[in-house]
């Protein structure tokens, strides 16, 4: 297998433009909810010039709703060695669901090993927010993602991304380096 069908089948798999990622520069995690509609998780970046093209790149591959289930953030609570007590957020591609998309349109491919593909893990403090998110979003089995400012607030709700592949889990669940989550433990 030579390094351009490798890079090619790695850009096919990835939803989330790394560098782009890196210039948005992501810091922190915001939560709306009520209002009857399903709850949305702002992911707070410095800078939203950035975040807003990273999201329109998303939304071309996904669309505003990913119906695939093809954008994965998972929450994972409990103690990770060497951080202070509260929860890891990992936004990424679910490799189960894009292998599974892209062999659907005839685009299967070459490379015999794809890991997970996340963005670095963001550390959060122990929050209230997140339990009743988690109970909103329950409630829906869906919410928007949606890129936002340093205070939490969006910066633009057209690049909102409706999506019910948001997964919860403990620490202590995740017990091997293949898991999709592992990277809570390299924060």
């Amino acid at each position: 297998m030579n390094k351009a069908n490798i890079e090619s089948d790695l850009r096919k798999v990835n939803l989330i433009n790394v560098d782009q990622w890196n210039k948005a520069k992501w810091r922190g995690v915001g939560y709306i909810y009520g209002g009857g509609k399903p709850p949305s998780i702002v992911l707070a970046f410095e800078n939203a010039t950035s975040a807003s093209k990273l999201f329109r790149d998303l939304i071309a591959r996904v669309g505003n709703e990913d119906t695939n289930r093809l954008l994965r953030i998972s929450f994972v609570e409990g103690p990770v060695p060497g951080e202070d007590p509260g929860y890891t957020v990992l936004v990424g591609t679910d490799i189960d669901n894009i292998l599974s998309d892209l062999a659907s349109k005839g685009q299967g491919i070459d490379t015999p090993t794809i890991t997970g593909f996340l963005t670095r893990p963001l550390r959060c403090n122990i929050s209230p927010r997140l339990e009743q998110f988690q109970a909103e979003f329950a409630r829906f089995n869906q919410c928007f993602v949606v890129p936002g400012d340093l205070t939490g607030q969006p910066t633009d709700r057209d690049c909102a991304i409706l999506t019910g592949n948001i997964v919860f889990r403990s620490t202590e669940q995740i017990t091997s380096k293949q898991d999709p989550d592992y990277a809570v433990f390299a924060t």
